[in-house]
């Protein structure tokens, strides 16, 4: 397999880039949104979660403290842009990433890293984004 990069990988990268430039000119550091993982997963981790961020970290899930002890895939906006990048890097099979055109963070990102495989596919969506000013 060759060293090259598949086109849509490359046009992903840069409106990934454009969307995080808008992100973060807007220095936005505390807000919350609506998380949803769909995959193929229990209830109770698909279920929405409301997540609280202050200072670019996460502090609360559903009104309640947040615990850093435990494992999580909560993703904060930055995180989620990390994400992407990093799964567009490794060359996915499928990629759909909807960006939100005023604040610029991902409003859906779903990957299917290989075709071949069942159940790998995940798809997280943000909504109700609310800025804490």
């Amino acid at each position: 397999m060759g060293c090259e990069k598949d086109p849509m990988i490359v046009a992903e990268l840069e409106r990934l880039d454009e969307f995080r430039a808008l992100w973060y000119d807007q220095a936005i550091i505390d807000y919350e949104i609506t998380q949803q993982i769909t995959c193929f997963c229990s209830r109770e981790y698909t279920v929405p979660k409301v997540i609280r961020i202050e200072d670019n970290r996460l502090v609360a899930v559903n009104g309640d403290p947040f615990v850093e002890a435990y494992p999580n895939d909560f993703l904060t906006i930055d995180e989620a842009f990390d994400y992407i990048e990093e799964r567009l890097q490794e060359q996915p099979d499928e990629a759909r990433i909807f960006y939100d055109g005023t604040f610029g963070f991902p409003y859906s990102i779903y990957f299917d890293m290989d075709y071949k495989f069942a159940d790998d596919e995940i798809n997280y969506s943000f909504s109700d984004f609310y800025y804490l000013d």
